[in-house]
This record gives structure tokens, sequence and C-alpha cells, in this order.
């Protein structure tokens, strides 16, 4: 097998093998306008980009988030970086946050014919494209699960427009709340019109009138029919899935400062 070698933007090389890749966890990075552009006013109060201290947080219903230090994603974290943290090259002990590398963005990172670009240029023949900062509305808002579907409602439309569903290489994954069965099949056919092939479940119990029940619950046996039928790919990934809440049975919140779910701090369990 014979391989080619190409620059970073940090100068580290990358290694390309002939046969194509098929990246199953790609992402994008969602520009305030993601949520925003096609969100009614209604629920703009619940989820808005302020400003404190000189930086661009994020307020979901009031509350100013950490989940995502930096919502607006003006630098991120460069491709490769977290690679030494997850072979457990890290004998300091730092969290995924302190060991990342980070370079400013760049309109590949939500735009789709830019980023088709970048593909060619790190050797990607394809990629699942999963959201950001999208997984933190259902665990921050999932006592308002009309603002929740309004959202994704919003995203949905975002990639639509600045992505496109699918163009044979990219797979945007489409976002849907199983929280009211007759919207959720109705979002579904929306998104599969567009080209959707890929669909987003939040891999937790679905809040609902009647307490949490399981995504299998027969209440939604009309959305998962219609899955069934149009052989549509249903994905989970990593986001606020309420189980946080356990690592503070096991730490002392107070102490640690920590009220919410942070994916790049470290946990009792990371």
């Amino acid at each position: 097998m014979t391989v080619q070698i190409m620059d970073r933007p940090e100068g580290q090389p990358i290694v390309r093998p002939e046969y194509p890749i098929y990246d199953a966890d790609h992402h994008y990075y969602e520009t305030p306008d993601a949520f925003l552009r096609h969100l009614p006013k209604e629920f703009r109060s619940a989820f808005q980009y302020v400003t404190v201290n000189g930086r661009t947080k994020l307020a979901v219903d009031g509350h100013i988030s950490d989940y995502i230090p930096n919502p607006a994603f003006e630098v991120v974290a460069a491709p490769g970086s977290h690679v030494p943290f997850y072979r457990a090259e890290n004998p300091e002990g730092k969290s995924l946050r302190e060991m990342s590398q980070v370079i400013p963005s760049d309109p590949a990172f939500h735009n789709g014919a830019a980023h088709l670009k970048m593909l060619d240029e790190q050797g990607i023949h394809a990629a699942v494209v999963y959201p950001t900062l999208a997984s933190v509305i259902e665990g921050h808002l999932g006592h308002k699960p009309h603002v929740v579907r309004a959202l994704f409602k919003s995203l949905n439309r975002w990639v639509a427009d600045e992505y496109g569903f699918t163009n044979g290489r990219q797979f945007p994954v489409a976002a849907i709340s199983l929280t009211d069965v007759d919207e959720a099949v109705a979002e579904l056919d929306f998104v599969m019109k567009a080209g959707c092939r890929v669909l987003l479940i939040r891999p937790a119990p679905v809040i609902t009138r009647d307490g949490g029940l399981p995504i299998g619950h027969k209440s939604f046996d009309p959305f998962w029919a219609r899955v069934n039928e149009a052989k549509i790919l249903v994905a989970h990934h990593v986001s606020d899935s309420g189980y946080d809440m356990m690592y503070h049975y096991w730490t002392d919140g107070e102490n640690t400062g920590i009220s919410e779910a942070r994916p790049f701090e470290r946990t009792a369990f990371k």
C-alpha cells in the first residue's frame, strides 16, 4: 500500500491510504444563524448569544451555559489534536480541553461546498456530518419540548440551505425530537424530501407528559414505522443525555463549580 503525505495547518503530516475513507463521525460547527435564521421570534428568548466579559456565550433559557465554552466557534480544535488524549498519552492528566490545539474558524466548517473541498484535501471520500452545539439543546431545554422542536426544525432548514442533506459524499444528519410523535413524523417527511438519509436521535429517555419514555416505546410506533418504511439510518451521538447528573452524586458539585454537563471537562468517570 502506498500513501500520500500532506501538511496539516499545524504542520503535522496526515498519512492518506489509497483506499477510500468513510468518516462516520464528522462535524460541522454551527454559526448563530444556524439556529436563528428559521427560528420563530417567540422562541428566541430561550436561545441567545450574549456577550460576557467581552466573550460570546450562550444563554439557554436564561442560563449562561459553558457546555461549549466557545459557542460561536471563532476557534476550534485542530484536526487530529485529540489523538494523544484518546491514546492515553497524557502523563500530566490534562482534560481534553487543555490538550486541544486550536485553529481559527474556516468557512469549510459551516458550508457544504467549502467543506467538500476540505474532504478532498484531507483524503476523505465521504462523511456522516453531525452538528456540534446542537447537543446542548435537549439536555438544557427538556422542560420546554416545544422549544426543542422549534430549534431542531430551524437547524434542519439551515442545513438544507447551507449544506444540502446529501451530494453523494456528505451526509449531514437531521436532528429530530420525539417529544411530539406527529411533529416528529412531519419533520421526518420534510428532511427526507430534502434528501436526508441519516437521522440523529438523542440517546436518552424522551420526556413526555407521561414522564420519561424509552425511544422504543409504543407511543412512537408511527415514527419508527415511517423510518422503517423509508429505510433511513438512525444514529446516536454523545451528548448531554441527562446522565451527567449521576457524576454529581459521586463528586461535590459545589466544590467543583460544575452545574451542567461539560464534554471537555474531566469528571469522576472520564
